[in-house]
């Protein structure tokens, strides 16, 4: 009875615990891998594999069509995710003349709208952000499915020109927190 009992009440922390825990919305900090898509275009770290998706063009702005890979947290109800969307050629003859970057933050502001309506999201914060020579914006958005952090970086030169997006989504997360740090500081142009 004693060892049953012992049973029932262990059964009972670790089903109490997981509930607790469901849907917290924070991104494990273990796990990670690094992933390249086919082409071997870019390196990332991210919390799992990832689900491929078609990103479509958005032709009023020069971005052609491309590709998303998530990995969705279910337990966690969070989403971490790397997306690039290949520049039209007439745009990247443009880019080193834009000195001013209007061109630039136009296509930055169109992809940032994009996004705030495929994740529903209030932008709450913007602020500009460099990697080498690219060139773009760090966003913070409230979602239905809590904060959002991502960047938007518009690469112009090199062999593959590509708007690349990535970002992680849930209720518990920050800036500054191990998950989001490992993300941007990961993420690498293969030429």
């Amino acid at each position: 009875m004693l060892a049953i009992g012992g049973g029932v009440v262990v059964a009972m922390m670790a089903a109490t615990l997981i509930f607790l825990g469901y849907g917290r919305g924070s991104v494990a900090t273990g796990g990670w891998q690094e992933f390249a898509p086919p082409d071997g275009s870019f390196t990332i770290s991210l919390p799992g594999t990832p689900r491929e998706e078609d990103t479509s063009a958005d032709p009023g702005s020069s971005i052609g069509s491309g590709k998303r890979y998530v990995v969705h947290g279910w337990y966690s109800k969070t989403a971490v995710w790397v997306a690039y969307n290949d520049l039209d050629p007439a745009l990247v003859q443009k880019l080193p003349l834009d000195k001013d970057r209007v061109l630039a933050a136009g296509v930055l502001r169109a992809e940032r709208d994009r996004e705030r309506n495929r994740l529903q999201g209030t932008i709450t914060k913007e602020a500009e952000v460099r990697m080498n020579s690219a060139w773009g914006v760090e966003v913070h958005m409230d979602t239905p499915s809590g904060t959002v952090i991502e960047w938007l970086l518009l690469m112009g030169a090199g062999s593959r020109p590509r708007l690349y997006v990535f970002g992680v989504e849930g209720k518990n997360i920050a800036p500054e927190s191990a998950p989001c740090r490992k993300l941007f500081s990961s993420f690498r142009v293969n030429e």
